[in-house]
């Protein structure tokens, strides 16, 4: 996820009613270590601020690492009970997973299952970016019209732009100890410092609400 993602997000949450304990299931989460330390805005400007108003974010992965509440792959076709296990969401976020996927279809009409009734999705993809395989890339680089329109069929628009977004550190360059224990205010100023002029890279964000019936 990109900082400037992460601020869209955080505005866009902040004007959202939640009760306490609400679920927020945020699918391909990735591992603590990474939305805390590697990408450390993820949680200082999504998760953070929920946590303090009381809702209750679950990270979702493929994969079993500390820090993901649920091991589940959506790219399976046959899921079964897995499926109805997971809590339908107050909000429900997929942040740059669809162009990781082969049946981008069968991927949204799961998150469109999981968003519980008058709930919020937010579905997030490159639409200005290089090719990055994690382990494929289909290369799919939408609009964000184009993001709405996969998502968004029966649901209402809430809100769709495209970002403009400075390119995180690449996965090729170490990682260093010391930049990890930085206060968040002095990790975004090391990065300006290290990356004064980024390349272009843009991301579109979509969010659609499921109508109540």
């Amino acid at each position: 996820m990109f900082r400037e993602e992460a601020e869209w997000l955080e505005q866009l949450f902040a004007a959202e009613p939640l009760e306490p304990e609400a679920p927020i299931l945020d699918v391909g989460s990735s591992t603590e270590y990474f939305r805390r330390v590697e990408q450390p805005h993820i949680d200082y400007h999504v998760f953070r601020p929920l946590r303090k108003r009381g809702a209750r974010p679950i990270h979702l992965d493929v994969k079993d690492a500390e820090g993901v509440d649920v091991v589940c792959d959506l790219t399976v076709p046959d899921l079964g009970r897995q499926l109805d296990e997971i809590p339908r969401a107050r909000i429900v976020l997929c942040s740059n997973l669809l162009e990781h996927v082969t049946d981008r279809e069968l991927v949204v009409s799961r998150l469109r299952e999981l968003t519980a009734d008058g709930g919020l999705l937010v579905v997030t993809a490159p639409h200005v970016y290089p090719y990055h395989p994690d382990p494929i890339d289909t290369m799919f680089r939408p609009t964000d019209a184009e993001l709405g329109r996969l998502v968004g069929d029966g649901f209402e628009p809430v809100a769709s732009a495209i970002l403009a977004v400075e390119n995180p550190r690449t996965p090729e360059e170490p990682s260093r100890a010391f930049w990890n224990v930085l206060p968040y205010g002095l990790y975004r100023l090391q990065r300006r410092v290290r990356h004064p002029l980024p390349p272009q890279a843009k991301v579109s964000v979509v969010a659609v609400r499921r109508p109540v019936p």
